[in-house]
């Protein structure tokens, strides 16, 4: 199924929302956020280490997984070099967003992640130009 002129500015539009959503992407607002991150990380730490051994509720472990998984995927981003290049064309872009187990990917079906994927093709050979 083909992909309208329409639909890919719509999908594109709302995976640029996506990613601006704060408005905040300059690397002191990053930094900011992470010296924020890091602090509630300690005192959670230190919470855990004052309590008995204990279960923890299923729903409060998942959004430690989930918030573990995003910081390993930002440091990924910034640190590992196999990143995606537009010269490489718009499959290279749809084989890995199919393949991710990226969090952003999660229930997202076949469709849709070939939709983002061309999204952010699109935008990265934009800002190559």
């Amino acid at each position: 199924m083909k992909t309208t002129p329409k639909e890919l500015r719509q999908i594109i539009k709302e995976e640029l929302e996506a990613v601006m959503e704060d408005g905040h992407t300059d690397v002191p607002s990053a930094i900011r956020k992470l010296k924020t991150s890091m602090e509630d990380a300690m005192q959670i730490l230190s919470a855990l280490e004052q309590m008995p051994e204990t279960e923890l509720p299923s729903w409060w472990m998942s959004k430690v997984t989930l918030a573990a998984d995003y910081l390993n995927k930002s440091r990924d981003y910034l640190l590992v070099s196999e990143k995606l290049d537009p010269s490489d064309g718009a499959g290279s872009y749809v084989k890995d967003f199919r393949k991710s187990d990226a969090p952003q990917f999660k229930g997202k079906g076949k469709k849709k992640r070939q939709q983002m994927a061309i999204a952010a093709y699109l935008q990265d050979k934009e800002e190559n130009k």
